[in-house]
C-alpha cells in the first residue's frame, strides 16, 4: 500500500465522524414518539456527547504517541462500530433500559468520534506533500461530504421503506463504513508524527500565548460553523416560513454542501495563497452571511445566505489547525487534542447562544431588532435575534486572526 491509501482511510475516517455526528440527530423524533424520551433526555445526551468528546480529545492528544497511533486509530474504528450497533439495540431491551442503552451508545459514539478528531489530522499533516494546507483542507472536506451522505442516504431510505419502522437497520448499514476501515488501516503505511520525538508537553502549549490565540480562534471557528448549522433547518421553517422537506434541504444539506466545496476548492486551488488572509476573508463573509440572514424580509435571500455562510465557514476549522501547524511544527498529537478540543466546546457554546438569546427573546418579547426590522411572528425574531448574537464568534475570528498574523510578521 502507499500513502494515497493512508489519505484515502483518513478521508474515510472522517466520514465516519460525519456519521457517528450527524446520524443520532436524525433518530431524536423517534427516540420521542415511539420510545418516550423527554426532551431533558435527549438534550443531555447531546450534552453528555460533547463533554465525552472533550475529555477524549486530551486524554487521547496526551498520551496518543505511548499508546501507538495506528493501534488507536484501529481502536477508535472499533469504538465506532459499537457505538452504532448500540442503538438498534434498545429494540431488545425493556423500557426502563432504553435510555441507559442510548447513553452508552452516545458515550461509545463520542469516544470514537473523539479519538478521530484527534488522530488524524496529525497523520495527514505528516504525510509527504507538496501542499500541506490544501492537504487538511481537502480531508475535513469529506466530513461535509460524510454529512451530507448521511442526511440524504437516511432520508431517502425512510422513503423507500415508506416510513421509519425500519431505522434500525440504518445505523446497521453505516456501521459497514468504520468496520472496513478498520482492516484498511491495519495496513496503511503511516510516518512519524511531528512532536514524536521531541515530545512537546501539552503544559508547555497552552501557556504559549500564541497558542492560546488559536485555541481562541479555534472556539470562534467551531461556533461560527455550528451555530448556524444546528439551527439552519428549523430557522428555515420557524424563521422563514419554509416547509421542513425544503427546509432540511435548502438548510443544512446546501451549507454543508457549499461547505464541503469551500474545502475542496481550498485544497485544490486557494491553498497555495496567505491562509492567514483567507482566513479573515472568509470570516468577513460569515458575518456578512450573518447579517443577510437576520434583516433580509425575503426568504429565498435568507436561504442564500445561510448556504454562502457553509461556504464561508469551510476554511475555518482547516485552515486555523494548519496555521496552527505552521507555527509550532513539533506540537504532535498535544496541540491537535487542543485544537479539537477548543473546536468541541467552540460547537457546543455557538448553538447554545443562539438558543439561549432566542430563549430570552421569546419569553420576554423585548428584542433590539424589532426596532430596526417588522417581524410581527414572535417565533422568528426570538431566531434571528440569536443569529444575530452568534455574529460575535466570526466578529472575534476576524480580530483573533489578524493578530495571530502580525505576530507572525513582526
Amino acid at each position: 500500500m502507499t500513502y494515497k491509501n493512508t489519505l484515502f482511510s483518513c478521508c474515510v475516517a472522517y466520514i465516519t465522524q460525519a456519521i457517528i455526528i450527524n446520524l443520532p440527530p436524525l433518530f431524536f423524533v423517534i427516540f420521542r414518539d415511539d420510545y418516550g424520551l423527554s426532551y431533558d433526555q435527549i438534550s443531555s445526551l447531546i450534552l453528555i456527547n460533547f463533554c465525552t468528546q472533550i475529555i477524549v480529545d486530551l486524554v487521547v492528544g496526551k498520551y496518543a504517541v505511548r499508546w501507538g497511533i495506528r493501534r488507536l486509530c484501529v481502536l477508535c474504528h472499533i469504538i465506532s462500530v459499537i457505538g452504532l450497533l448500540l442503538y438498534p439495540a434498545i429494540m431488545l431491551v425493556s423500557a426502563s433500559q432504553i435510555y441507559p442503552v442510548l447513553l452508552l451508545a452516545t458515550i461509545f459514539c463520542a469516544i470514537g468520534g473523539g479519538m478521530l478528531e484527534v488522530l488524524i489530522s496529525p497523520i495527514v499533516e505528516s504525510l509527504p506533500s507538496d501542499c500541506k494546507s490544501g492537504s487538511m483542507a481537502f480531508l475535513h472536506s469529506f466530513y461535509c461530504w460524510g454529512q451530507v451522505l448521511t442526511v440524504l442516504l437516511t432520508t431517502i431510505f425512510f422513503v423507500l421503506t415508506k416510513g421509519t419502522q425500519y431505522w434500525y437497520l440504518v445505523p446497521v448499514l453505516w456501521a459497514i463504513i468504520p468496520f472496513v476501515n478498520s482492516f484498511i488501516f491495519l495496513r496503511v503505511p503511516l510516518c512519524p508524527l511531528s512532536g514524536e520525538t521531541a515530545g512537546t508537553k501539552m503544559r508547555n502549549l497552552i501557556f504559549n500565548p500564541v497558542m492560546l490565540l488559536f485555541i481562541l480562534a479555534m472556539m470562534c471557528a467551531g461556533a461560527s460553523e455550528l451555530a448556524i448549522a444546528q439551527w439552519a433547518s428549523l430557522f428555515a421553517e420557524k424563521g422563514l416560513g419554509i416547509t421542513k422537506t425544503v427546509g432540511d434541504i435548502a438548510g443544512p444539506c446546501a451549507f454543508a454542501i457549499l461547505m464541503g466545496i469551500s474545502r475542496t476548492l481550498f485544497a485544490t486551488v486557494w491553498a497555495r495563497y496567505d491562509v492567514y488572509k483567507a482566513l479573515i476573508a472568509s470570516s468577513i463573509l460569515c458575518v456578512v452571511s450573518y447579517v443577510v440572514m437576520v434583516f433580509s424580509n425575503s426568504p429565498i435571500v435568507s436561504v442564500i445566505a445561510c448556504s454562502v455562510c457553509g461556504f464561508s465557514v469551510g476554511l475555518m476549522w482547516p485552515g486555523t489547525i494548519f496555521c496552527s501547524v505552521s507555527r509550532f511544527p513539533l506540537g504532535g498529537p498535544s496541540m491537535f487534542a487542543l485544537l479539537a478540543c477548543a473546536g468541541d466546546i467552540g460547537c457546543a457554546v455557538g448553538p447554545a447562544v443562539v438558543g439561549w438569546v432566542s430563549d430570552k427573546v421569546e419569553a420576554t418579547k423585548v428584542s433590539l431588532l424589532s426596532n430596526i426590522i417588522d417581524i410581527p411572528n414572535l417565533e422568528a425574531l426570538a431566531l434571528r435575534s440569536g443569529i444575530a448574537a452568534a455574529a460575535i464568534f466570526p466578529l472575534l475570528l476576524i480580530f483573533l486572526v489578524y493578530v495571530i498574523r502580525r505576530s507572525r510578521l513582526s
